[in-house]
């Protein structure tokens, strides 16, 4: 008789009859075994079917409540964490759950660094007006340019730094009217010298005529006036061009800042020179010169989105609206060399954090193990270290921070190919947190919790402790994203990039990054508040542990927007009435491949249960 109405065409009939089946004292089980008895493949679809919705309607009820009361919490933590200073007492907190001898030499790193901190408090970094000035400064340089703001930024703080610059790009890219721009830097307390060179350029157009006079009195000497060798600011186009005899005296003139002119060694007042190329040197014998020269610059054409700007600067120029490009046509520079002096003796006391020191390590091991490798030479590295020191000083700060090394980003690749690599890795950097030990360690929790063998107040207890090591990564990361939008020395768009990046590796559930363990811990945390609101005595935390691994009726993810839930497709037959979207068998039932593709279907219930055919991931969902 129950058969018998299962398969009338009456809908309410089935509903009601597995409805009697899946009480309490006949049970789930008996639909299936009746089904199987039966031999009807259909029909066992139909009570499984029928049966799921109870425990699904459950395990959504508990996963939107810890939902909803997580992201409150998660909102709470967030806004206290933007509210407090940074507090570096912490920082042990978690340490102390796996070992104490770990924790013992964390407190003994944290007098020294106390120490070092107290020994700095003497040292204080540049008043906040020289920042305003070097920012206007650089608006000053990029007026009337299009897309050329980290150019102008970059070859002041060369000649802030008494360093150099090479500009690479095709031709037509701005380079020499940057370099013109620069002379402004000078003005009327120095001179500016410009010069082309070509395969057959001599030393004479660098460095001045020999003197007729000394020749008479057999001295080979020449006349410097109105040449390189008395340049503050110089512009070298086509630098690679230039033949043994030039590189020579090139050499010493740009390092050591001398220029032998006959037997006598003359010091030369070059504060920095800016060379151009169409191309990066080919020759292993202009290696010398290319290494001396610190700041390396790719300048491109101007992009698609910057065309409508270059064609109004074009024709307002064209209306003689433009500002002159002449080394002295701006008297009122807001820098002079006297801010340069300054710079360079009150950035010598500047320290270096720890945290820097091992980048350069590690970025010094990232070039050499390039193909082919850009190996850092001791010089190129003791000029970059003093040139964070200028800028850590000049943005008012006594020491060195992650957030300046940003700037290594111009000054330390080779190739044109290790450019984007060195950015990427440097922005990553930025962001580098305890996220992978934690999320390790977090899972082992997890496992506990999931086996009962946590008690309550021992896990809110390790949840805290992983709080409190999450919101002080998160606060080292915050401090150097606001040191990056107020850096008087990187381009608004560079700044942006940088702080975009830093906090979408926060976010980040695959690094993992802080906030999104974060996220975690508010919903174990929601779920023990409810857990003993209820007296559950932990096992409603277990089932949310369950849930979140996709070994219940729900799967967990996170996203950038924040904490979400899915929809899981959970057991092995959660998919059962589903038809495949994707792959060989596209267009058909599941049960009916079942049947014939035993193998696939397996391997298919068993990629969804892992979840590797959510939403958030990069591939299309297999079954709907």
């Amino acid at each position: 008789v129950a058969v018998q109405r299962v398969t009338t065409p009456t809908p309410s009939a089935p509903t009601r009859f597995v409805q009697g089946m899946a009480s309490p004292a006949v049970g789930p089980c008996a639909c299936v075994l009746l089904g199987s008895l039966l031999g009807r493949r259909q029909l066992r679809r139909r009570f499984r079917r029928l049966l799921r919705p109870a425990a699904r309607v459950q395990a959504e009820g508990l996963a939107e409540r810890v939902h909803l009361l997580a992201l409150d919490r998660l909102e709470g933590w967030l806004a206290e964490l933007a509210a407090k200073p940074e507090n570096s007492e912490s920082n042990n907190n978690l340490k102390n759950n796996n070992s104490n001898n770990n924790s013992n030499n964390n407190d003994n790193n944290n007098d020294n660094n106390n120490n070092n901190n107290n020994d700095n408090n003497n040292i204080t970094g540049a008043p906040p007006e020289l920042a305003d000035r070097i920012r206007a400064a650089a608006a000053n340089l990029e007026q009337g340019l299009v897309e050329r703001s980290t150019e102008a930024r970059v070859m002041l703080l060369a000649a802030f730094c008494s360093e150099h610059v090479l500009l690479l790009g095709p031709p037509g890219t701005a380079k020499s009217q940057l370099a013109r721009r620069l002379g402004r830097f000078v003005g009327s307390e120095a001179k500016f010298f410009e010069r082309l060179l070509t395969r057959f350029s001599v030393p004479e157009e660098l460095f001045g005529p020999l003197s007729l006079k000394g020749l008479e009195r057999d001295e080979y000497v020449r006349q410097t006036a109105g040449y390189l060798p008395e340049a503050s600011v110089a512009f070298v186009d086509e630098i690679f061009k230039a033949n043994s005899a030039i590189l020579n005296s090139l050499l010493s003139v740009v390092n050591e800042r001398v220029f032998d002119n006959g037997p006598n060694r003359v010091a030369v007042p070059l504060r920095s020179l800016v060379a151009a190329s169409n191309e990066p040197p080919e020759s292993e014998e202009l290696d010398a010169l290319y290494d001396r020269l610190l700041f390396r610059l790719q300048l491109q054409p101007v992009s698609d989105e910057g065309v409508a700007d270059l064609v109004a600067l074009a024709s307002s120029q064209f209306r003689g609206d433009a500002r002159g490009d002449s080394p002295g046509g701006d008297c009122n520079f807001p820098l002079s060399l006297a801010d340069a002096d300054e710079a360079r003796l009150g950035s010598a006391g500047v320290a270096v954090s720890p945290e820097v020191v091992q980048l350069l390590r590690d970025v010094r091991r990232l070039l050499s193990a390039m193909r082919p490798p850009a190996l850092i030479s001791d010089r190129r590295l003791g000029q970059a270290v003093r040139m964070l020191q200028v800028v850590a000083w000049t943005n008012g700060r006594a020491q060195v921070e992650l957030a300046d090394c940003v700037l290594l980003r111009h000054v330390l690749w080779r190739e044109a190919g290790q450019r984007e690599v060195l950015r990427c890795w440097l922005f990553g950097r930025l962001a580098r947190t305890r996220g992978p030990q934690v999320a390790a360690i977090l899972d082992g929790l997890l496992d506990r919790v999931e086996s009962g063998s946590v008690v309550p107040a021992d896990l809110r207890r390790e949840l805290a402790a992983f709080r409190t090591a999450l919101e002080s990564d998160l606060r080292g990361v915050q401090r150097q994203q606001e040191l990056l939008r107020s850096h008087c020395w990187l381009a608004p768009a560079d700044a942006a990039s940088a702080d975009h990046a830093a906090d979408a590796l926060l976010d980040d559930r695959h690094a993992p990054g802080p906030r999104a363990l974060l996220a975690e811990v508010a919903h174990l945390s929601a779920a023990l508040d409810l857990d003993e609101a209820g007296a559950r005595a932990g096992d409603l935390v277990a089932e949310y542990v369950r849930l979140r691994r996709g070994r219940g009726e729900l799967r967990w993810s996170w996203s950038a927007g924040g904490p979400e839930a899915s929809e899981a497709t959970g057991g092995p037959q959660a998919i059962e009435d589903d038809t495949f979207m994707v792959g060989k068998h596209k267009g058909r039932h599941f049960s009916e491949v079942a049947g014939s593709d035993e193998d696939y279907c397996r391997m298919v219930k068993r990629k969804v249960a892992e979840g590797s055919f959510s939403k958030d991931t990069s591939l299309d969902r297999q079954i709907r």
